[in-house]
C-alpha cells in the first residue's frame, strides 16, 4: 500500500514542532508532578519523624516532671534537715553556757524559801518566774544576782499574792541580762 502525504511540508514542520513542544511540556509537567510529590512524600516522612520525636520527647517530659517533683520536695526536706542539724549543733554549742547559768542561778538560790516555776533563755535575756515566801526573799534574791559577775540589770517585772494551800506566798517574775553568753548569739 501506498502512502500520499497530501499535507504540504511546511505544514508537516509545524506539526512536528507541536508534537515535539507538547512531548517537552508533557515531560516538564511530569517532571514537576514527580519533583511535588517527592517533596510531598519527604515533608510527610520528616513530618511524621517529628511528630514521632514529640512523642518521645512529651513522654521523657513527663517522666522527667515526676522527677523534678521528686527533686523539689527532697530539696525541701534537704533544708528542712539542714536547720535541725543548725538547731542541734547551736544546742551543743550553747549545753556549757546553760549549765554555768544553771549554777549560779542556784549558787544564788536562797534555799528553802522559793522556788523556780518557770526559767526562759532568750539570746541574752533571762526571764526567771518563781514563787518565795514574801518579798524580802524575793529582794535578797535580787541583791544577790545583781552581786553576781553573770547577770546585769536584774528587774522586778511583777510580784504578787498566791495563796497554796492555805498559806500565803508571793509569785514573782524577774528579768536580767547575762553578761556572759556564747559565740553563737555574738553572731546575731
Amino acid at each position: 500500500m501506498i502512502k500520499i502525504n497530501l499535507i504540504p511540508p511546511k505544514e508537516i514542520e509545524k506539526f512536528e514542532d507541536i508534537k515535539r513542544e507538547l512531548t517537552i511540556f508533557i515531560l516538564l509537567c511530569l517532571l514537576i508532578f514527580s519533583i511535588a510529590m517527592y517533596f510531598t512524600i519527604n515533608l510527610k516522612n520528616k513530618k511524621n519523624k517529628i511528630r514521632y520525636q514529640l512523642k518521645t520527647v512529651q513522654a521523657e517530659l513527663k517522666n522527667y516532671q515526676g522527677i523534678e517533683k521528686k527533686l523539689i520536695q527532697l530539696k525541701k526536706e534537704k533544708r528542712i534537715i539542714e536547720k535541725k542539724l543548725k538547731i542541734i549543733s547551736d544546742l551543743k554549742k550553747q549545753r556549757g553556757y546553760v549549765v554555768s547559768i544553771l549554777r549560779e542561778l542556784v549558787a544564788q538560790f536562797p534555799v528553802g524559801k522559793m522556788w523556780f516555776e518557770e526559767l526562759e533563755l532568750n539570746g541574752t535575756n533571762l526571764t526567771i518566774k518563781g514563787v518565795a515566801m514574801d518579798n524580802e526573799v524575793i529582794a535578797e534574791f535580787m541583791r544577790r544576782l545583781k552581786r553576781s559577775t553573770y547577770f546585769i540589770q536584774v528587774e522586778l517585772i511583777k510580784a504578787e499574792k498566791r495563796q497554796i494551800q492555805d498559806l500565803n506566798f508571793k509569785s514573782f517574775t524577774l528579768e536580767c541580762k547575762l553578761t556572759i553568753f556564747p559565740s553563737i548569739y555574738s553572731k546575731s
